[in-house]
């Protein structure tokens, strides 16, 4: 989250000119962490104890829902700069 919101404070007073620079790396970043979900993913059916698989899922999801509207966020704000 530090991440984003250091991405978003950027985005509404950072130099226009590297408005293309922050949109790649607000995508490396919404990429990487969706990139960490799936190593979750595929790993996770090797854990056998189902309480905790279910609480690790349910705390990706719920990153990786928020990396997407982040990313949609700082996008947002660079389009009306």
């Amino acid at each position: 989250n530090a991440c984003w919101d250091t991405m978003t404070e950027i985005a509404k007073i950072g130099n226009i000119s590297s408005k293309s620079d922050l949109e790649v790396g607000a995508k490396i970043l919404e990429t990487g962490i969706w990139g960490a979900f799936k190593n979750v993913e595929i790993n996770l059916p090797q854990v056998t104890d189902e309480k905790f698989k279910s609480n690790v899922l349910k705390e990706c999801n719920v990153i990786l829902k928020n990396s997407e509207k982040k990313f949609s966020e700082v996008c947002d704000i660079l389009s009306k700069r």
